[in-house]
């Protein structure tokens, strides 16, 4: 067939690209559950901190009392 005697061809239209519209991701803090876990967190951190601390300091006064400070009293009793 002659280019004249085809009939019409339907050409692909491309869909004009849609406009997007981006969401900005929500703030940390109106998530109270997560700020309270975070907080949480923290908290559990620093109380284990002060904890390890406070029993290193124990350990410390009790070899102290039977080692070091025993010799000495041994040698001030002699």
């Amino acid at each position: 067939m002659r280019s004249f005697q085809m009939p019409a061809r339907r050409r692909y239209q491309r869909q004009p690209r849609r406009e997007v519209h981006p969401r900005g991701a929500p703030r940390k803090a109106y998530h109270i559950p997560a700020v309270l876990r975070d907080s949480f967190a923290v908290a559990m951190g620093v109380l284990i901190a002060v904890s390890v601390l406070i029993a290193a300091t124990g350990i410390y006064q009790v070899g102290y009392d039977n080692g070091l400070h025993a010799q000495e009293v041994a040698h001030a009793q002699r």
